[in-house]
């Protein structure tokens, strides 16, 4: 296999993460239910870090895999 195909098997392996991340961030208002305006707030904050670390991951994969390299000939 080339080599850079193997890299891009690699990249791969981080978009379950991704997704992983954002699911948590839609899924945790069904787990938690806030009390009072305090925890509102740090669930709010949490669902906000999840979401933005799995959009990131998926961001930085889809960079990754979609970047064009010259080929060695020439």
């Amino acid at each position: 296999m080339c080599e850079n195909q193997l890299k891009g098997r690699k990249a791969l392996g981080f978009l379950p993460l991704g997704m992983v991340f954002l699911s948590i961030s839609l899924l945790l208002p069904d787990f938690y239910h806030p009390v009072s305006q305090l925890s509102k707030d740090w669930l709010d904050g949490a669902r906000g870090l999840t979401a933005g670390i799995g959009i990131g991951i998926m961001t930085m994969l889809a960079i990754k895999l979609n970047r064009q390299r010259r080929l060695g000939r020439g």
